[in-house]
């Protein structure tokens, strides 16, 4: 499975994610940035 699966299929919207890089965030701020991410190949 890839992480938008584990991650934004998983989680509410209003989880917050603590990464080990970057700000913390919720699903629900990150989804808008899934194609950007998509076509870097991410």
């Amino acid at each position: 499975m890839d992480v938008e699966t584990k991650t934004f299929g998983a989680l509410p919207d209003e989880t917050w994610v603590y990464p080990f890089h970057g700000s913390d965030t919720t699903p629900d701020a990150e989804r808008p940035h899934l194609p950007q991410r998509h076509a870097r190949g991410w």
